[in-house]
């Protein structure tokens, strides 16, 4: 993770249970950076369990909720949302306060991009590498945090 110029490594783990996503993201040596949890109930509120000192600045954590949020909870795909894209054949959906989404041929998320105006899209995640419908790599890349998620086999 590059986060305000510095870089950071270790692992995040995402796990969801009955009600929840829960990101937890700590060093190689178990020291936590962050633990979110991303209620399914869309009415409530992201619950910060813990975010290390350095990182705790009302921005970053806000960022981090919105980037998280737009992976976790992906908008319902309807054919009169989609549109496909002549260039690398990607299926595109506008949804969620100017967000677009583009999803490959078998439904699986390429990248979120935010729409600005007029007609300006900067990649805000992408997501690339899919086995088994998941993805081996996520990129967060926004303006004040740069995360790069491989997936590791166990």
């Amino acid at each position: 993770m590059n986060i305000y110029g510095k870089s950071i490594t270790g692992l995040t783990l995402i796990k969801k249970t009955d009600s929840s996503y829960r990101v937890v993201s700590m060093s190689e040596l178990g020291m936590k950076y962050f633990d979110f949890e991303f209620l399914l109930d869309k009415h409530k509120t992201t619950r910060v369990h813990y975010i290390m000192e350095p990182l705790n600045r009302t921005p970053l954590i806000n960022l981090l909720k919105r980037d998280f949020g737009l992976l976790l909870f992906l908008p319902e795909i309807s054919e009169s949302h989609i549109m496909i894209s002549d260039d690398d054949n990607a299926r595109m959906i506008v949804l969620r306060n100017n967000h677009v989404y583009f999803f490959n041929a078998h439904g699986n998320i390429n990248k979120i991009t935010k729409r600005r105006w007029p007609l300006q899209m900067k990649s805000m995640i992408n997501v690339s590498g899919y086995k088994q419908n998941i993805p081996n790599t996520i990129n967060i890349d926004d303006a004040m945090v740069s995360i790069e998620f491989e997936l590791i086999d166990l």
